[in-house]
């Protein structure tokens, strides 16, 4: 393995996912060694707004509405992780594949489910 890579107990790998990826007004902002912030920005982000959200979207002092937490990479690409709700008192289960500049991604939560949501790579 690189030295980019490291592997779980449970055969994940963690490696070199990074960065803010924007689908509408749901934001992940993905470091390398497994941490994942997820926002609710409106209007819905832009490359543009980068530079603006690098400045706030930091895990070193994480915003109220801002929930942090930890994602697994598996073989084939496959990216996992389950963050708390922005509405409901429930848990959303995010699992879907990441192929550098996109993720297509599965949301469940509280019973509603969207399938293959296309996320881009804004920064």
């Amino acid at each position: 393995m690189s030295k980019r890579s490291s592997r779980s107990r449970r055969g994940e790998t963690r490696c070199g996912l990074s960065g803010i990826y924007a689908a509408d007004v749901r934001v992940f902002r993905f470091y390398p060694d497994g941490a994942v912030l997820d926002a609710l920005i409106k209007p819905a982000p832009t490359s543009a707004d980068v530079p603006v959200i690098e400045t706030w979207l930091r895990r070193e002092s994480v915003p109220a509405g801002v929930h942090i937490t930890r994602y697994t990479l598996s073989a084939g690409n496959r990216v996992a992780f389950t963050s708390a709700s922005h509405f409901d008192n429930c848990m959303v289960e995010v699992d879907g594949v990441w192929s550098g500049r996109h993720m297509t991604l599965n949301l469940r939560e509280g019973g509603r489910v969207q399938s293959a949501v296309r996320f881009e790579r804004i920064g």
